[in-house]
This record gives structure tokens, C-alpha cells and sequence, in this order.
């Protein structure tokens, strides 16, 4: 999977936690959180709407991690000056993503995507930052509920697929022959999902499996593939957190690995 994410069809890997509300982090101390702690790092500063993460359930439903002021749970984007780090805070959620953003020291440039350990070891640096930061301050304590590991890919058209009617060139799961009545497929959305069992045989999480097919800029075929694990930490710590992260991440590694034919693995390797 790394050999796989050093490739261009990597565009995204998304490291995330929510945690009980945080009620007195308002706007003015995301402002001294972001001078502080992150300004140095990430110099860029804009706001967002709030994200409304999501917690698994054992029966299979995914509910919003509580909030009791959603109107005014302001999200703040600290950003690197190239843009392709951004770290996401608010009240009850907390976020690094690395994007690929084709800025670098060129026009022309794209900086290289870091592997996932450099991403893991930033997240978790900034959010014992955070969790420092809201303990100095007497902001509340942090108390995780569920954590988050997301890789997205973009797999253009080539010598593999030419477009939906190809998916079995790359999908797995499209392997059988359609039949003649249906004529050729003109687009798919596709999420799939699958239980992360624990040491103790018990639910931990889920890994989801997404394939969206779309038109690139130069309006070309293109299939976007999202994987993601989320599920509970280990325990109530950074630790516990980046712990389950480690574990989402292979499961989003075999998952890949499994879900696309050897064919079009090869062609991305």
C-alpha cells in the first residue's frame, strides 16, 4: 500500500478524533490556540462550518458525536503555506489531513507525499498540542470516542479501463459479465462495509470501502476510491487514539489490496 500511496492516484489521507464537547473552546481561544501552538508550522488561517463526525454503532448505524451547540461549534482550518496540510479544530473534533495539491517550489511541483508514519507522527504531536493546550487553559478534559483513517485514490482511464463499462478491469467485485439486456453502465456509486473485530473477537470499529465514478478536469473518466476504518480507541489518551489509528491503516492497507484487481494494482505500483 505505500508503494501504491507514493503514486500519484493518492490524493488525500485523512487522521481524525471526536470527543465529548469541549464547550468553552470558542472562537477567541481557537484564535490564542492557533497564535500559540500551530502559527509557526501552519501560517494560514480560515474557518469553516462545523464537520459533523460520526460514531459506529454495533448494529450498524452511524451516529453524530454529541454537540449541544452546533450553531456556534466554529471549525478552524490552520493550513501550511503550500496548503497541503491542514489541520481542522473544533469543540468536538480534531483533524490533520495531507492533501496533494500540485504547489510546491514550482508552478509545476508537487511535493511528495511523506508515507503514512510522518503523517501519524505530525497528527499526533499536534494533538497533544491540543490536549496540552485545553489542560493549561482549563477548557475541560479530552475524551475521545471514536477515531478516524481515510486514504482516497483517483484512479484515471488508461490502458486498463477506458470507462464504467471497464470497472471489472479494476473492481473485483465487477469480475462477472452483465447481462445483454443493459446497455453499457454509465456511472456508479458504491460504499461497502466491514466489521474490525478486537482481540477479544468484540466489534472495534468498521472499515468502509467507496468507488465513485467521475470526469477528471480534462473530462476524462476517473474512479475515486475512498477507504476508511473508524471505530474506538484503546483507551482514553493520544495514545489510544494514534493506537487505533495504527490498526485502521492496515486495514485500509489489505483492504485496498483486496478490493481492486491485480491488473490495475500493477498498473499503479
Amino acid at each position: 500500500m505505500e508503494n501504491l500511496a507514493q503514486t500519484a492516484a493518492l490524493k488525500e489521507v485523512s487522521l481524525s478524533v471526536g470527543f465529548n464537547e469541549l464547550y468553552q473552546l470558542g472562537r477567541d481561544q481557537l484564535d490564542h490556540l492557533w497564535e500559540t501552538e500551530y502559527k509557526d508550522k501552519l501560517p494560514r488561517d480560515d474557518q469553516k462550518p462545523p464537520f459533523t463526525p460520526l460514531i459506529e454503532q454495533i448494529d450498524g448505524a452511524s451516529v453524530p458525536v454529541p454537540s449541544a451547540t452546533p450553531l456556534t461549534n466554529v471549525r478552524r482550518w490552520f493550513m501550511s503555506s503550500e496548503g497541503n496540510e491542514v489541520l481542522q479544530v473544533q469543540r468536538n473534533w480534531f483533524a490533520h489531513n495531507w492533501r496533494r495539491t500540485g504547489v510546491g517550489v514550482t508552478s509545476s511541483s508537487e511535493l511528495p507525499y511523506p508515507g503514512y508514519k510522518a503523517i501519524r507522527n505530525t497528527f499526533s504531536d499536534s494533538l497533544e498540542m491540543f490536549v496540552g493546550y485545553i489542560d493549561k487553559e482549563e477548557l475541560g478534559s479530552f475524551s475521545p470516542l471514536q477515531c478516524e483513517v481515510s486514504f482516497v485514490h483517483h484512479i484515471p482511464s488508461g490502458d486498463i479501463w477506458n470507462g464504467p463499462e471497464d470497472l471489472s478491469n479494476v473492481l473485483r467485485m465487477f469480475s462477472a459479465s452483465p447481462e445483454e439486456k443493459l446497455p453499457g453502465l454509465e456511472g456508479m456509486r458504491l460504499i461497502t462495509k466491514y466489521l474490525m473485530p478486537g482481540p477479544d473477537g468484540e466489534p472495534r470499529g468498521r472499515l468502509y470501502g467507496g468507488a465513485d465514478t467521475a470526469f477528471s478536469t480534462d473530462g476524462k473518466p476517473s474512479i475515486i476510491l475512498t477507504f476508511f476504518a473508524r471505530g474506538l480507541p484503546s483507551e482514553d489518551t493520544v495514545k489510544g487514539v494514534t493506537q487505533f489509528l495504527d490498526i485502521g491503516q492496515e486495514w485500509v492497507v489489505e483492504g485496498f489490496q483486496d478490493f481492486l484487481t491485480p491488473g490495475i494494482l500493477q498498473s499503479l505500483s
